[in-house]
């Protein structure tokens, strides 16, 4: 095998693996622009449909719950759920037995307009899978999957390893 050969099969192994972080990132915008724009209508984004479907499985959980269950910031779903709040797409109210914590719903409006959201949702599923295999599929959610647990447990080792955040936190508390 000639140098040339050589350098072109680590290519072939290497870039791939080199682009995945903006092959992930494209993907994700160009998933997530045609679903904002079918969404305009109802004034939602993306993270909001996708918090009203998951609020609508998971009706009375609580914002930290929903917020693993959203996989979102807990402080960047406490601003979506306050927007979505004031313009009559969700509810909070108290949960009993814990006066701090808040019960979390969907409202009548957004109710009436689960089957229209899940419909986007399935659109965008469609037109993104599009030429897949079932096989395909599968393998693809499993690696993704895969990948999201990596990228998890390599967060939390990071945020443990960070001298900053030791240093700041309290005597006594939990990282």
């Amino acid at each position: 095998m000639t140098d040339i050969e050589k350098l072109t099969t680590l290519r072939e192994k290497v870039e791939p693996i080199q682009r995945l972080g903006f092959t992930l990132l494209e993907a994700a915008r160009r998933y997530r622009r045609p679903f904002e724009e079918r969404s305009r209508e109802l004034a939602l984004d993306y993270a909001q449909c996708r918090t009203l479907i998951t609020l609508a499985k998971n009706a009375g959980v609580t914002q930290q719950r929903l917020a693993e269950l959203t996989v979102t910031h807990p402080a960047a779903l406490g601003r979506s759920l306050d927007r979505l709040e004031v313009r009559g797409w969700a509810t909070r109210g108290q949960r009993p037995g814990d006066r701090r914590a808040r019960s979390l719903a969907i409202s009548p409006k957004a109710r009436a307009h689960l089957p229209l959201l899940r419909k986007m949702v399935r659109e965008s599923e469609l037109t993104a899978l599009n030429g897949l295999s079932r096989d395909e599929m599968r393998l693809l959610v499993r690696a993704l999957d895969r990948v999201l647990a990596n990228l998890k447990i390599h967060q939390r080792d990071v945020a443990a390893a960070t001298p900053l955040k030791a240093a700041t936190r309290l005597p006594g508390t939990a990282a």
